[in-house]
């Protein structure tokens, strides 16, 4: 079975890319856990819980967030113990892969 963000999330594409772009940036500018900071981007956005994490594992499975796989991840982690690589600039709508 092959799950689309639509299906789980109900995010359409552009909700989707724009979402992507926005962690990118709060990561990027924040010391916090992935638990915050995908936390208050649910919170922030009215979205249904877990969408930022939901979010967060789409940057993972399309590459833009590298991450050390042969460590556990775990969310009260603040960035810096866990985020190898951020990949920030904006892939078109191709980068969004349905997993």
């Amino acid at each position: 079975m092959v799950l689309h963000f639509t299906d789980e999330r109900g995010l359409e594409k552009e909700e989707m890319i724009y979402l992507c772009d926005v962690l990118l940036e709060k990561m990027t500018e924040s010391s916090q856990t992935i638990r915050k900071i995908t936390a208050d981007i649910d919170k922030e956005y009215k979205l249904q819980t877990g969408t930022g994490l939901f979010v967060f594992k789409h940057l993972i499975a399309t590459k833009r967030i590298k991450l050390d796989m042969n460590k556990e991840i775990k969310l009260n982690e603040r960035l810096e113990n866990l985020v190898i690589d951020i990949k920030k600039e904006r892939l078109g709508g191709d980068s969004i892969v349905n997993y």
